[in-house]
């Protein structure tokens, strides 16, 4: 059996700018222009975390012990809602998709630093072929999401697509093959070569199938 691990932001949506303006909106309200300028960095570095953790690396980081980071979430998230359906996909997205789930023992999961209800709903607004039940998001951490997928499916060959460090950490956790999504991220596949391995590298899902990445396991 293959699995395969999508991200969603730069993997399958082009979103990751929505996500630095939503930062930067609810920073720039509510945070000291000091914490907005760490808090941003402490975004652009760590992609593919979730809002919940980039909120509390602040508090933690300048003792805020008042900050509401709940109420920081939800804003946040108000703001992604409402801009988020104006997006595009990542190109051909939908038609690997479609090439995997028309393949035997192949199965599809989400794994985001996004709002997991709100990725569901993205996701079904795009009518693309990912079951809602396989999308998981914050405020569980990814990592954690990625071993629990690996307990589930111990025995499986698994692909994770991600478009981060973070993701490149993840697939290394379970040892997945890693796909890097390089065409709608900030990330630079150099940085993430100096601590976990990259499989194959991709602007987006034009040149890739499954045979590929079948290629990348000894059956």
């Amino acid at each position: 059996m293959f699995v395969h691990i999508f991200d969603c932001d730069g993997v399958v949506l082009d979103t990751n700018r929505l996500k630095t303006d939503a930062f930067s909106f609810v920073a720039e309200k509510h945070l000291p222009i000091k914490v907005k300028n760490k808090l941003l960095e402490f975004h652009r570095t760590n992609l593919g975390k979730s809002r919940w953790e980039k909120f509390f690396f602040v508090k933690k980081y300048f003792s805020l012990k008042n900050l509401n980071i709940h109420e920081l979430c939800e804003e946040y998230g108000n703001y992604v809602e409402q801009q988020m359906y104006k997006k595009k996909l990542i190109p051909n997205i939908g038609n690997y998709l479609k090439q995997i789930n028309d393949a035997d023992q192949n199965i599809i999961y989400v794994a985001t630093g996004g709002e997991t209800f709100q990725v569901r709903r993205l996701i079904k607004h795009h009518n693309l072929l990912i079951n809602e039940n396989h999308i998981f998001g914050s405020p569980t951490k990814k990592t954690q999401i990625v071993k629990d997928l690996k307990s589930l499916h111990p025995t499986a060959n698994f692909i994770l697509y991600g478009d981060s460090l973070h993701d490149a950490e993840c697939a290394e956790i379970i040892k997945a093959k890693f796909i890097f999504v390089n065409g709608f991220t900030s990330s630079c596949s150099k940085k993430i070569r100096t601590k976990f391995p990259i499989d194959l590298e991709i602007g987006d899902f034009k040149d890739i199938s499954l045979d590929k990445i079948k290629s990348f396991f000894k059956i």
